[in-house]
């Protein structure tokens, strides 16, 4: 029991001591394969990684989905079409507000109900996500280690940035799943298993992130590649 009480001593230090926005380590970013739509992000020795970027903890997401199989060039083709439809038609809602109704003499404007919608407002970011299967069209959470999930820790050791085992191996610690599975039986670590439809499925995700500026628009995530 001493050595379990060690680990689980170690392992939170560990990720107490991390320093929050400043230290150095970006959103992890997802690479999931086949029927994985979300949230596997590679270990340290995996043959695949990948890197996130967020300036001061703005976060900017951004996804897409590559096929080595022109069998499946329509599965991507439709999910690119539902992020890019997204895009086009996301903004900030102006048209119900835009109205006015008299009533004996007296101009009342119209105002959305903001507790029971949704209202885009200026200066807001937005990620525009669609994902598609030719499964089941439904993902499960799927427990393996913690090496398949992300986590957030709420306090100060990544800030409120999402980290994964690869930045826990970064900083040269050993040992620490079982800290790691205790964080998140307390409810100290919310932990985010990867998302898979069924075996022998194929996914696709597609993804951008907007900025509502008072005239326009701005896809940040937008670049010459993608």
């Amino acid at each position: 029991m001493l050595e379990i009480a060690n680990t689980i001593e170690d392992g939170t230090r560990a990720l107490v001591e991390e320093s929050g926005m400043e230290s150095g380590v970006g959103f992890p970013t997802g690479l999931s394969l086949n029927n994985c739509a979300a949230h596997y992000s590679p270990n340290s020795g995996d043959t695949v990684g990948g890197f996130g970027v967020h300036v001061k903890g703005r976060i900017l997401d951004s996804a897409f989905t590559m096929t080595f199989d022109h069998t499946y060039d329509k599965l991507l083709e439709a999910v690119k079409a539902a992020t890019d439809t997204g895009i086009r038609e996301a903004g900030i809602d102006e048209t119900m507000e835009s109205y006015e109704v008299e009533v004996n003499g007296k101009v009342y404007p119209v105002k959305a109900i903001e507790n029971l919608s949704d209202k885009m407002e200026e200066g807001e970011y937005f990620a525009i996500e669609t994902f598609g299967s030719t499964g089941r069209g439904r993902v499960v959470e799927v427990y393996a280690d913690h090496g398949e999930v992300a986590a957030q820790f709420h306090q100060q050791n990544f800030g409120t940035l999402p980290f994964c085992r690869r930045y826990l191996d970064r900083i040269g610690e050993q040992r620490y799943l079982l800290a790691l599975n205790h964080l998140v039986q307390q409810g100290i670590v919310q932990d985010y298993p990867p998302l898979c439809d069924q075996k022998g499925a194929m996914t696709a995700q597609f993804e951008h992130t907007i900025l509502l500026r008072p005239t326009r628009k701005e896809v940040v995530s937008r670049g010459d590649d993608y």
